[in-house]
């Protein structure tokens, strides 16, 4: 059991929809052609702690991004978590609200620039507090 309790508040106040292993591709899928990103949490985790305080601070910045947004607990579901690399791979920190724009900028460009090819597989994640890339089975040819 967690020393501390899971502040929810930021899942609540930007409507994220909690998503498991087993539901994660159709919940991506669900966003159609919206870019969409899941936030990646553990219990006890420090750098998601510290990106759910900066987005809630900054709660008009993170909204103005437009994006379709997920949430998942990899601690709970650790298929989730070694799929992409959060366990035992390189992670990083929460680097802040104006790096995640720009990564948000960088998807949408690559969308725009080649809408055909982009399919699911520019969606974004965090993961222990940070935003990456995910690439679903549906866009990994799987």
């Amino acid at each position: 059991m967690s020393a501390h309790p899971v502040d929810a508040t930021a899942f609540s106040v930007f409507v994220m929809q909690e998503v498991s292993a087993a539901s994660f591709d159709a919940a991506l899928g669900s966003a159609d052609d919206a870019l969409a990103g899941a936030f990646f949490w553990g219990v006890d985790c420090f750098n998601c702690e510290t990106a759910k305080k900066t987005m809630l601070a900054q709660p008009d910045a993170l909204r103005s991004l437009g994006f379709k947004r997920f949430h998942a607990n990899v601690h709970e579901y650790r298929g989730l978590g070694r799929r992409f690399s959060l366990h035992g791979g390189r992670s990083t920190g929460w680097h802040g609200m104006v790096q995640f724009a720009a990564a948000v900028d960088v998807a949408r460009a690559k969308i725009w620039a080649d809408p055909a090819a982009a399919g699911c597989a520019h969606r974004m994640g965090v993961g222990e507090g940070r935003w990456k890339k995910i690439e679903t089975a549906s866009s990994a040819g799987a």
